[in-house]
């Protein structure tokens, strides 16, 4: 019995061949447009919470994450004064002109129901996050991506981009607000809570 099951663990730990078959003629366009078929078919299996379409980009916000600091002796006054809010962002080219993701990304901001009033967004809440959480999920060359003038034609990225900082005293609607192609966008993140 302990045999078979050293034998059955030994299968399981095998590594695997992951090999990628590329087919003989194959032109770097078809493989670019397999490549960005893949991606977008498995993001879009995934629930999203918005989305915005026009002819350059759709950009969808995969999720929210409302999430709490969990470091009782570094971060104690911030985790019970502060609430921060992960943003899990995609960015979509369909078309097969460049689309400018640093304007897109400079645009990004949370708000109150005023556009003028924003909050903090802190970079150092991804650290946290991802030592609290699965960080062999996190991507970090997709983050630089998004600081690109020009994401190519036919492309699609995600990451986790923005983590915004909101005092938990304040009962404020939350608006997610950002720019294509110089037009407002907005996503109402929470409601005012009395």
């Amino acid at each position: 019995m302990i045999s078979i099951m050293l034998v059955c663990a030994c299968e399981f730990i095998k590594p695997k061949n992951d090999k990628i078959e590329i087919r003989e003629g194959i032109t770097m366009e078809q493989l670019q447009e397999e490549r960005y078929t893949f991606k977008t078919e498995q993001a879009y299996k995934n629930h999203f919470v918005h989305q915005t379409k026009n002819d350059n980009v759709i950009v969808t916000i995969f999720n929210v994450i409302k999430y709490n600091i969990r470091d009782d002796e570094m971060m104690n006054s911030a985790s019970e004064a502060f609430d921060y809010y992960i943003f899990d962002i995609g960015l979509d080219n369909p078309s097969t002109k460049p689309f400018n993701a640093l304007a897109f990304t400079k645009s990004c901001m949370l708000t109150n129901e005023n556009p003028s009033n924003q909050y903090a967004s802190l970079n150092y809440v991804f650290n946290m996050y991802n030592l609290q959480t699965d960080s062999a999920q996190v991507d970090t060359t997709y983050l630089h991506r998004f600081m690109n003038n020009a994401m190519p034609g036919r492309d699609f990225i995600r990451a986790k981009m923005f983590a915004f900082e909101v005092m938990k005293e304040d009962k404020s609607a939350l608006y997610f607000r950002y720019k294509i192609d110089n037009k407002d966008y907005a996503y109402k993140v929470r409601d005012a809570i009395e």
